[in-house]
């Protein structure tokens, strides 16, 4: 499906579509073969910007443009004129965010610091289901996926959301958005092959469920080749990746809606001799109603299901379920008021595999969290406008946790936005940390909680008629951060360290005409950690001081859409080889560069063909602490829709 046509006669969300498609200058029509018209994008401002419609800083809808918050919104538009293939890719498009890809299937992804495999300080969900484990406070990576096509935005918030989404939205949120079933009718066919991704199948059909419901189904399958060795030769961590889902959305009444959803996935990735392996499937129902009053109800059910093998290691199985009620309502002509209750249970057995170097006492758990939340948006004048509220979690590893907020926005017109928070969060400890026994590591039963208290400002701000700029500093106090400690002959999890972060984030979006766009972001992070000479920090936190790319799409025609992306990356460096007189360590990563192209060519309105290129300024490069090396790659697809 071409990403700058849409399907005439579709006048859904007008009032907010035309922002999505200035940002990305990209159209994408979402039907069936039908006769497209090509909107001419002219006819749009910049002012159009601030009818973009977010979800994620306060779980209610509310303008982008004046969101008292570090938050960027990647439309699907996007996410496809650029071939992303998977949402790991789709967030280096992101400005602020630190992606590394460690091997064919896993990546580091971050915001704000604290970047690893087992980053553990930012919370991530997916049309209001949680992709959070506790058994390490993260995301697996190469357990999450959706037909791409399906996106439509990814709302980011750098900086703590704890204060409505709870314990581990310490220093960022990622929330993912698909469409509704009502917007994904017709049929479409993806199919792909590439020096990489070694093929890629994937198929969606939707359509009318009785007078009142839409449906979609999708099938998806990839091949991954593994990534490159330090050494020379390959890592020999081939992946493939198979998943199934469906969404069902019914209009009810006039005033209450409807959605059921699920997938279903299956994936291996090679290690060594044996083979790693992860399954699963996941189900969510989600109610909405407008009450008589005006306000705004709706309750969320979630059941979650995984198993994972991981060779050499440990076998888990993980059952989760979650049930959360939000209800948003005025209160005077002042007062636009928010609040919520949730219950989270998550029941897991985790096996030691005979020789395995890991082990967890006990092997089985079941792990409950319920937690309130309550957000007051107070309109103080027309144009300014205080928010504060706390959210209250009872944890079964520290008990209570509060993680309070309190934001300000002035925005004197649509597109002239200041704001500022100062929040609270913390990060709960998981599995790993009270748990486990890996070779001469012990978990501590007395490892509490980590605390941020973190202060923010920003301004969004148009430069001239075509380019808009994005501006946010932040300043993070970090306490009972983990460190490994000596225990006798052993180690242990406490909370020995501190410390604070500081950065600046900027962004540009550059419209020249209605065929091109550019965006240029800039990320400067300073992390500044401390911890008993006893110890080592337990962080595993690799971030690049400096980071910027700048990424545009340029429409040729009617049917020819260009794109690139340039990215820079500074050195990583190991936390443990900091300091004066310290030498770096072998995992210390050299600094890059790297570029990638795309051309969409929509040879009729059934058939589109692309074809995009990664990594191009070098035949490999390191992007993480481990013995893997990215390599310069190239997919070519044919998209069919019928």
């Amino acid at each position: 499906m071409t990403t700058f046509a849409k399907t005439s006669g579709n006048g859904k969300n007008l009032s907010v579509r035309p922002a999505l498609l200035l940002v990305s200058a990209l159209l994408y029509s979402h039907g069936t073969a039908q006769a497209s018209e090509i909107i001419d994008l002219t006819e749009f401002s910049l002012e159009a910007l601030g009818d973009v419609v977010i979800t994620s800083v306060s779980k209610k809808k509310e303008k982008k443009s004046s969101a008292a918050a570090a938050i960027y919104v990647l439309t699907g538009d996007e996410i496809r004129a650029h071939g992303v293939r998977s949402l790991p890719d789709a967030l280096r498009l992101i400005p602020g965010l630190t992606v590394a890809k460690s091997g064919a299937s896993d990546w580091a992804i971050s915001a704000r610091g604290f970047n690893s495999f087992l980053a553990d300080k930012m919370e991530v969900v997916m049309d209001g289901r949680s992709l959070y484990t506790p058994l390490l406070s993260g995301v697996f990576w190469d357990a999450q996926s959706t037909f791409i096509d399906d996106i439509e935005r990814i709302e980011v918030i750098r900086g703590p959301g704890a204060s409505v989404w709870g314990a581990n939205a310490v220093n960022g949120v990622i929330n993912i958005v698909t469409r509704s079933s009502k917007d994904t009718s017709g049929t479409v066919v993806n199919t792909g092959v590439g020096t990489e991704t070694k093929s890629h199948l994937s198929a969606r059909h939707g359509g009318k469920l009785g007078e009142k419901g839409f449906y979609r189904a999708y099938v998806q399958s990839s091949d991954y080749d593994e990534t490159k060795s330090l050494s020379g030769g390959g890592a020999n961590d081939d992946w493939d990746y198979k998943q199934a889902g469906f969404r069902t959305d019914f209009q009810l009444d006039n005033s209450a809606d409807l959605t059921v959803q699920g997938d279903l996935y299956d994936s291996n990735t090679s290690s060594n001799d044996s083979t790693g392996e992860i399954s699963g499937f996941n189900l969510l129902g989600n109610w909405n109603k407008t009450l008589s009053n005006g306000s705004n109800l709706s309750t969320r059910v979630v059941y979650d299901h995984i198993e994972r093998l991981m060779p050499g290691q440990f076998d888990e199985d993980r059952d989760q379920y979650e049930i959360e009620l939000v209800h948003n309502f005025q209160w005077g002509t002042q007062h636009d008021i928010v609040w919520g209750a949730a219950y989270r249970l998550s029941e897991d057995v985790l096996k030691t595999i005979p020789g395995g170097g890991i082990s967890f006492d006990p092997e089985s758990e079941s792990l409950q969290t319920l937690s309130a939340f309550i957000q007051d948006q107070y309109s103080l004048t027309d144009t300014l406008e205080l928010t504060f509220g706390t959210k209250v979690e009872e944890n079964d590893f520290t008990g209570t946790e509060v993680q309070p907020t309190i934001r300000l926005a002035w925005s004197p017109d649509p597109l002239h936005t200041w704001w500022g928070a100062l929040s609270r969060a913390v990060r709960t400890p998981n599995r790993l940390d009270r748990d486990s026994a890996i070779f001469g590591f012990r978990g501590s039963d007395e490892f509490d909680s980590e605390v941020a208290i973190s202060a923010e400002t920003g301004f969004r701000f148009p430069l001239n008629k075509s380019t808009t700029g994005d501006i946010a500093v932040f300043y993070t106090e970090y306490s009972e951060l983990r460190a490994i400690a000596r225990n006798g002959q052993s180690f242990r999890a406490e909370n020995l360290g501190e410390g604070e972060s500081w950065g600046i984030e900027a962004s540009t979006l550059w419209v020249p005409n209605h065929r091109a766009n550019i965006l240029f972001a800039y990320r400067y992070l300073s992390v500044d950690l401390d911890f008993p000479a006893s110890s080592t920090s337990g962080q595993l936190n690799t971030d690049p001081d400096h980071q910027a790319f700048v990424r545009g799409s340029y429409k040729v025609n009617d049917k020819l859409l260009l794109s690139s992306m340039l990215r820079y990356v500074d050195k990583l460096v190991d936390p443990d080889s900091r300091g004066a007189g310290a030498t770096p360590s072998n995992s210390t990563v050299p600094a890059y560069k790297e570029l990638n192209m795309g051309v969409i060519y929509q040879y009729s309105p059934t058939i589109e063909w692309s074809l995009h290129a990664e990594n191009l300024l070098h035949s490999s490069h390191r992007e993480f602490g481990n013995d893997v090396a990215i390599e310069r790659s190239a997919y070519t697809q044919i998209k069919w829709r019928f």
